[in-house]
């Protein structure tokens, strides 16, 4: 792996931006689902459950497929990360401090994977996360009050599954951006007690439906997605330090 960066001080504006590159050798990675089947018609898939039943596999017969971790094949993460922040005084209404972090992240192959991934699991592998994510933070302090407010943000992604017409027989659902809104208000009662209400995703934001069957379990939101899909979350905590 590789990294560098650089770290500068602009007036009140502290800012960080860093490179990094790592490159994994016969990754360790899960392979694709292999079929199972009892039907001599079925290919590939009655050939596994030949081969399960010739090692003696109990219950052969009611496996539907088989995944199993395996040093796979070479690949390469690399992207960049920017830190900002500032702060800003207005006297006696209290001091505020902005943030920003920002990531880039790009995944690819460096060796063949189709011994080990099928065309989803490979296409997904690069374009199935965003590849830009964002944190925009504000915090706000006066006395004994601190408001902080949170957007989070996901770039856009593509998740694909089987069932399409084309060379690779894929269908395809380009997902958008994502925003998701948090705020938290903090109050020092004493030495003793802090109060706190808030909520994550306060506008009770949703990604958008599957709408290429790729989900299972009752979901409707696509299996592999990384963006939250849980809705809005409010609470009010009090903590008390002896």
């Amino acid at each position: 792996n590789y990294t560098f960066g650089f770290t500068a001080a602009l007036g009140d504006l502290d800012l960080t931006i860093d490179y990094y590159r790592i490159d994994i050798d016969d990754r360790t990675n899960a392979i694709s689902p292999l079929s199972v089947s009892t039907d001599p018609t079925s290919g590939s898939s009655f050939d596994n459950f030949l081969a399960l039943e010739a090692a003696g596999v109990a219950g052969a017969n009611t496996i539907g497929a088989v995944q199993y971790f395996t040093n796979a094949f070479d690949s390469r993460t690399e992207g960049f990360d920017i830190v900002a922040s500032y702060p800003l005084d207005f006297g006696n209404a209290g001091t505020t401090t902005l943030s920003a972090a920002m990531n880039y992240t790009e995944n690819s192959f460096e060796s063949d994977p189709s011994q080990f991934l099928n065309a989803e699991n490979r296409y997904d592998f690069i374009n199935g996360d965003p590849q830009w994510r964002g944190i925009f933070t504000g915090i706000h302090n006066v006395g004994d009050f601190n408001i902080v407010a949170r957007l989070s943000w996901f770039g856009e992604a593509t998740n694909s599954n089987t069932g399409g017409t084309g060379a690779n027989g894929l269908r395809y659902q380009e997902l958008p951006n994502f925003f998701q809104t948090d705020i938290e208000g903090q109050w020092q009662i004493n030495d003793m007690l802090r109060l706190a209400v808030g909520g994550r995703n306060i506008f009770d934001e949703f990604p958008d439906r599957d709408t290429i069957s790729d989900f299972c379990c009752g979901r409707i939101y696509s299996s592999g997605t990384v963006v939250p899909w849980q809705g809005g979350y409010y609470y009010a905590r009090l903590r008390a330090d002896f």
